[in-house]
């Protein structure tokens, strides 16, 4: 006997008209053209979320500080999807929705893990210290607030 659990019994598509590609990549399936743009929008969606946080991280590495960012909140942030990734992978959602859940818990670690190094690198400068902002070359005399 295997200690491995039984495999859940695989989804099919109800009517034959569906598109294959789309079922076979993302076990989902989309009949219809409204179905279609649907579908598109969706990933079209999927792809913003998939590099959401990445303009504040560069941002964050470009001034060397994270200072804008509150520690409790990347917390929960961080612990909020968790909780949705594992909610996700319990329930047996659509791969896409499992892979984007995961996504967020990576990139969250990500910008958790900048801001202590960052943080750690930047214990003992003075807080005033100037910071100079590579987007407009301005240079910030006061904390960052946002």
């Amino acid at each position: 006997p295997s200690a491995r659990p039984e495999a859940m019994p695989s989804c099919h598509c109800l009517y034959p008209n569906y598109v294959p590609w789309v079922y076979e990549t993302f076990s989902d399936c989309i009949y219809t053209t409204t179905d279609q743009v649907a579908f598109y929008f969706g990933l079209s969606s999927m792809a913003f979320w998939l590099v959401c946080q990445l303009p504040q991280f560069i941002k964050n590495c470009r001034r060397k500080s994270a200072e804008a960012l509150s520690l409790c909140f990347l917390v929960e942030w961080l612990g909020g999807d968790i909780l949705n990734f594992t909610g996700s992978v319990l329930t047996g959602m659509l791969p896409t929705q499992v892979w984007l859940a995961g996504w967020f818990v990576v990139m969250d670690v990500f910008i958790l893990g900048q801001y202590i190094y960052l943080y750690l690198l930047n214990r003992g400068r003075p807080k005033d210290a100037a910071i100079v902002d590579s987007d407009s070359d301005a240079e910030i005399t006061e904390p960052l607030t946002g």
